[in-house]
């Protein structure tokens, strides 16, 4: 069984009362199985004049894309129904105009136990 996973990862800041973080994909696994992790890197980048101290990650990976327009509609916004949402705290502080690479690696066992071979479009984002 393969989880083809697709990154769905903002490239502009965030629209959230927080203060805002660009994300850049530097890398990912190709796909996770019950045996292999989910790793992936995003580049984070503080566009703003103020240090951030408390970053936190959120992770949502959604319901499969059972179609190549459903694929693209995932694309153009956020699917409906997350399947599994993790999230993960960030050490350090990120200062104005810095960048710094985060990585994150996660087993995902409540897709596993669907035992299916599937797409499912997933994102990344500051919590």
């Amino acid at each position: 069984m393969f989880l083809l996973l697709a990154p769905i990862v903002p490239a502009g800041a965030q629209e959230q009362d927080a203060v805002p973080v660009r994300l850049t994909l530097v890398d990912q696994t190709t796909f996770a199985t019950p045996r292999q992790s989910l790793r992936l890197s995003v580049e984070a980048t503080s566009p703003g004049s103020e240090p951030i101290g408390t970053l936190e990650m959120t992770l949502t990976i959604y319901n499969p894309a059972r179609s190549r327009s459903e694929y693209e509609q995932g694309l153009q916004a956020d699917p409906q129904v997350p399947a599994d949402v993790h999230t993960f705290p960030v050490n350090g502080t990120l200062d104005p105009g810095a960048s710094r690479t985060l990585a994150i690696q996660t087993r995902l066992p409540n897709l596993a136990a669907r035992a299916e071979s599937a797409l499912h479009p997933m994102k990344l984002m500051q919590a």
